[in-house]
């Protein structure tokens, strides 16, 4: 589920007790996707950061289309969301808001290493040679990331759709949220670990899978592949000729079917291992391209999204060797993945559109 990507809070030792417990910190994030929103609220009054309130709204039904079904006017129906839920943003330290990769332009660049006012300069003319829109038409940001190959430098580069980010911030005002926004890449790579090992995060979303190679919390690389986990609803729907809406009911409540012992368990958990084997086996293709690329062994690989549970999770390591570690992100183990990242009170200083966490020098 992409709320529990968002940032969460920053533990440390200090106890419970020694928290003014009077002194409520209530933070609301929302993950928007073409299909559905996801709050999440946390107390951050005390070290826990306890989950108050979460909530998935399924965006389909605003425009007449089945549940899971991407909307042709994601604004004008955030808009509809946000105006339903406006008790939801009173009274909230701060609101903090993860945007869809798709749309936005993202790529790692190679160039002769040199000045660097020189290699920035051959960084920018090939983003102004690959870019589907005009230069002036978007937000760019670039990170250094040093010499990863003999007599080369590498840069991670960003482009934000200037209109498109403008019409999220203008929905928000117009509601009276003041919000912070940044791309859901960057919202996903808070999740690591600030240290020198590579892995790769995989968020695995109802229609596609994005795929982010760290270093540490820095972003080297990702690739968005077309393969997500509305396949199953859609199978289930087509093969046994029922609704959408009743075959995401059957999905969602698996695991409750599955304790029931009722008949249908077998046969959703058929497509569910289907399709988590096939996604598995893509996934391992496009990471070992990355380890040839950049000629790294990834150690990590850390699994969230709507597609993401232990059959991914059995399937990645039959793909994998055994000494790669591989995680799943669930409610039961959300703080705990937090426990390195930016508190709250950081987070506005870095999630201004893009929120690159620049490389430690």
């Amino acid at each position: 589920m992409s709320w529990i990507t968002d940032l969460v809070s920053k533990k440390n030792e200090t106890s419970i007790e020694t928290e003014n417990l009077n002194i409520k910190k209530e933070y609301l994030y929302l993950s928007v996707q073409s299909n559905y929103v996801c709050m999440l609220v946390i107390d951050e009054s005390t070290d826990i950061g306890n989950i108050i309130y979460k909530e998935e709204v399924y965006l389909g039904s605003y425009e007449n289309l089945s549940k899971g079904q991407n909307v042709k006017d994601l604004h004008n129906v955030l808009d509809k969301v946000l105006k339903e839920k406006s008790e939801l943003f009173k009274k909230k330290t701060g609101v903090y808001v993860s945007l869809p990769a798709i749309g936005n332009f993202f790529k790692n660049i190679n160039v002769q290493k040199g000045d660097h006012d020189d290699m920035k300069k051959l960084v920018l003319a090939e983003i102004k040679n690959t870019l589907p829109i005009d230069f002036s038409q978007i937000l760019y940001a670039e990170n250094d990331l040093g010499s990863l190959a003999l007599n080369t430098n590498a840069f991670f580069t960003v482009c934000v759709q200037k209109s498109n980010l403008e019409k999220f911030e203008k929905i928000f005002k117009d509601n009276n949220i003041k919000a912070s926004f940044e791309i859901e890449v960057f919202s996903l790579a808070r999740i690591a670990k600030r240290d020198e090992q590579f892995r790769v995060i995989i968020f695995v979303n109802n229609f596609y899978t994005l795929l982010i190679i760290l270093h540490g919390q820095i972003i080297h690389d990702e690739k968005i592949l077309e393969k997500g986990s509305y396949e199953i609803i859609d199978k289930i729907s087509k093969d046994n000729d029922i609704d959408v809406s009743e075959t995401y009911k059957l999905v969602e409540n698996f695991e409750k079917i599955k304790s029931e012992n009722r008949p249908s368990h077998g046969i959703i958990e058929k497509y569910i291992d289907n399709f988590t084997r096939e996604l598995a086996k893509v996934l391992s293709i496009a990471i070992f391209s990355f380890e040839k690329k950049y000629t790294l062994e990834v150690k990590e690989l850390i699994l969230a999204g709507f597609g993401a549970n232990n059959f991914l999770v059995k399937h990645l390591q039959s793909e994998f060797d055994k000494s790669t570690e591989i995680s799943l992100i669930g409610e039961d183990n959300l703080l705990r993945y937090n426990a390195e990242n930016f508190k709250a009170e950081d987070l506005k200083r870095y999630a201004q559109c893009f929120g690159l966490a620049l490389k430690t020098k």
